[in-house]
């Protein structure tokens, strides 16, 4: 019988918020400790559920539940929390000897307050506790930041295929599958990781359609001819400006040749897809156009005012399509959201019905955002906490913190502490808002809502606005990514780096 630690850690940074990820955040979204871990993510349908339910169904698997942390995209993390979920997680290894393994599930690209490598940090501190010959299993998103550190302390590591995420379950179940399956042969694969220096758009790198599509249907081809065990291909959570950020492809194989050609091989083709692999939205105007010229009957439009991300970690309070609507004074029927704990205390100490001035947005990024000021009607103060309905979120119940809802002229203006599921029409509906009412609804995100509002409509667009998570990267002003890296340099004399195997062979034994 294997007794394999099991616990998690997501939160996806952007270096460039100037929000601190706080416990209060994680409390969001979502700390859960002991037992608890078990019985709460197995009702999920995210990567570390399908991590966990292989390991509950193995015959020969004991699960011993240490802790899981997750909170939105946001800021660096507090080192401090960080620390609590380290503390947890040794302390669980320390108190149900013997343990076999640890497995994990990850969002993969994390910083902390006092340093970049957080992910690194976690899996370096959990390998002194464990020892060096007892394996650590992991499954991340594709937006991970494949680190040295990372390399060196993980003995498997999977990633998302997909962008938009639709592989989130297979991602874990791959993980379990082949930490498992080493563990009952005796016989470790080998793992190689080529780093690439390339940093690209998120909106451009779907792997739905196009060359991206390609390139995983050309490594399934590898895996299925026996060149390698598994792939992970990562396309870096694009806003973290971090010593070793970058692009990366990690490769499990049964030899260390075969790990290493493989993953230079994808690199190489990755690499070479930077140019065509760039995107420009349409412009604000344009899009609120589409919904002032929308038919009755016609398709509701959702824009999306991606450069405020809050999946990628932006804060949320950009306002600059609302100021556009009232500035053109547009009578269209639009809702959006919009973070802002200070006008919510407003609007819920006003109640409903009240009609006053509201001051919202533009405070939480003053360098990149500016507030609106507007006379609206505070229509609803509902309950904060809501349940996911559809695919990935479906189970999972997550706080907004507080929740109030303002109307000005036919714009349902949703104000609250945390933005939660901006790729989704949860984030109106969760709130008893019907899509029917409008004909245009704003989301947050650079892709990932094209998945989310597939079933919704096909009337989908990003429009250029300013922001953390902005697709004009060179404008943000990295200066801790490695040099040269593409967009930031773009000449013939670099590329990715020749893969090397990540842990040391020498006196490893499963």
């Amino acid at each position: 019988m294997f007794r394999i630690v099991y616990g998690g850690f997501r939160q996806e940074t952007n270096t460039f918020s100037p929000l601190i990820c706080k416990r209060e955040n994680f409390i969001a979204g979502g700390i859960t400790k002991g037992e608890e871990v078990i019985s709460v993510l197995r009702a999920h349908n995210d990567h570390p559920a399908s991590m966990l339910h292989v390991l509950l169904e193995a015959p020969d698997v004991e699960v011993i539940p240490g802790a899981d942390f997750h909170a939105a995209s946001y800021g660096r993390v507090d080192q401090t929390v960080c620390e609590e979920f380290i503390s947890d997680m040794i302390q669980t290894i320390r108190n149900n000897q013997p343990v076999d393994a640890v497995f994990l599930g990850l969002h993969g690209g994390m910083c902390l307050t006092e340093e970049d490598d957080g992910i690194g940090l976690i899996l370096e501190e959990i390998r002194k506790e464990l020892g060096p010959d007892k394996p650590i299993v992991a499954c991340t998103d594709l937006h991970a930041n494949i680190t040295h550190k990372v390399m060196e302390n993980l003995d498997i590591l999977t990633g998302f295929h997909e962008y938009p995420h639709t592989d989130k379950w297979e991602t874990g179940w791959r993980a379990s599958e082949l930490g498992l399956a080493m563990m009952r042969s005796g016989e470790r694969p080998h793992m190689a990781c080529a780093k690439i220096p390339m940093i690209l758009q998120a909106e451009a790198c779907t792997t739905k359609s196009g060359p991206l599509k390609e390139l995983i249907e050309y490594a399934d081809g590898l895996q299925r001819d026996g060149k390698c065990m598994d792939y992970s291909i990562y396309h870096l959570q694009p806003w973290l400006d971090c010593k070793e950020a970058g692009a990366s492809v990690v490769v499990i194989a049964k030899t260390a040749e075969q790990a290493k050609s493989v993953a230079d091989e994808l690199a190489a083709r990755f690499f070479a897809l930077r140019h065509v692999l760039q995107y420009k939205p349409m412009s604000l105007d344009e899009g609120l156009d589409l919904a002032v010229n929308r038919p009755k009957d016609g398709e509701i439009i959702v824009l999306s005012d991606a450069a405020d991300n809050t999946s990628g970690g932006a804060t949320g309070d950009s306002v600059v399509v609302l100021r556009r609507i009232l500035e053109r004074k547009l009578d269209i029927r639009a809702a959006c959201v919009v973070a802002d704990p200070e006008a919510v205390e407003y609007a819920i100490s006003l109640g409903v019905g009240a009609t006053a001035e509201f001051v919202v947005g533009g405070k939480l990024d003053p360098a990149r955002q500016k507030p609106v000021t507007f006379t609206g009607t505070v229509i609803s103060i509902p309950d904060p906490v809501v349940e996911g309905d559809r695919e990935a979120s479906k189970g999972t119940r997550v706080s907004f913190g507080k929740v109030a809802i303002v109307r000005t002229r036919n714009t349902d203006v949703v104000i609250c502490v945390y933005p939660q599921w901006n790729t989704s029409p949860r984030q109106f509906t969760g709130f008893g808002l019907d899509m029917n009412d409008y004909d245009m609804i704003l989301v947050k995100s650079a892709l990932h809502y094209k998945e989310s509002c597939r079933y919704l409509t096909s009337q989908l667009y990003n429009i250029d606005t300013p922001g953390s998570t902005t697709s004009n990267l060179i404008s943000l002003g990295f200066e801790k990514i490695p040099r040269p890296t593409f967009p930031f340099d773009d000449t013939d004399d670099f590329g990715p780096a020749p893969a090397y195997e990540g842990r040391t062979r020498d006196k490893q034994e499963v």
